[in-house]
């Protein structure tokens, strides 16, 4: 499942950490991973009508479109990345 996420376009907005541009049928959105106390936030529809009104009413769990997931997920690998990079390890065997 997590695939069909790491497949998607992103690109980090120049200047303001948390933030990102996540490819879209309907050309890039906007998302913000930090918003809404760590739930984060996106500019697609999905999330405005459905995820975002969830989450302010306060129905428990995550409430989080595609691209939310697919910034997160490519923060989390850029992140690995620096880190082995610092950590270099022995190969597994």
């Amino acid at each position: 499942m997590a695939e069909k996420f790491v497949e998607q376009r992103v690109e980090r907005v120049a200047g303001e950490p948390g933030r990102y541009y996540v490819a879209s049928a309907n050309g890039p959105v906007l998302v913000d991973i930090c918003a809404l106390k760590g739930n984060g936030w996106c500019g697609c529809e999905d999330f405005a009508f459905r995820h975002q009104p969830a989450w302010q009413r306060g129905e428990p769990g995550r409430h989080r479109c595609k691209h939310i997931i697919a910034a997160m997920l490519f923060e989390c690998e850029e992140g690995i990345k620096v880190w082995n990079l610092a950590h270099p390890q022995d190969e597994v065997t």
